[in-house]
């Protein structure tokens, strides 16, 4: 299946710290690389990928040759236990937390039509 990239996450990783941890709910994203990198994590029906540089700029490369996110039914993303992001239904819209520093750049593409910043987080 060959589907359009998600820019949406990848600016949306763009513009989030890089050390931060991705939980994932996706029955499969159907790719080898992805799968390998995801861990059990604590919360259920959710696996998780903790994001350094390298881990970073593979993640971004492999959404790039195979669109995986659609896959993606559900992503949180957090810093530190402290949420940045949720995101739904192969991350086509979400919600960023009030707290990122989102550059204008990403507010005129994104933001309200695709993602709503959070007035409670």
């Amino acid at each position: 299946m060959n589907h359009k990239s998600n820019f949406f996450l990848i600016d949306l990783l763009n513009i989030l710290p890089i050390e931060i941890e991705l939980f994932i709910q996706a029955p499969s994203l159907m790719n080898v690389v992805i799968e390998k990198m995801l861990k059990a994590s604590d919360q259920h029906y959710f696996k998780s990928v903790q994001f350094d540089e390298l881990i970073k700029k593979e993640f971004v490369g492999e959404e790039l040759k195979s669109s995986f996110s659609v896959y993606i039914q559900n992503i949180e993303i957090k810093k530190n236990g402290i949420l940045l992001f949720k995101g739904y239904d192969g991350v086509e819209y979400g919600v960023i937390s009030k707290k990122i520093s989102i550059p204008v750049w990403f507010k005129e593409k994104y933001v309200p039509e695709i993602c709503l910043i959070s007035a409670d987080w």
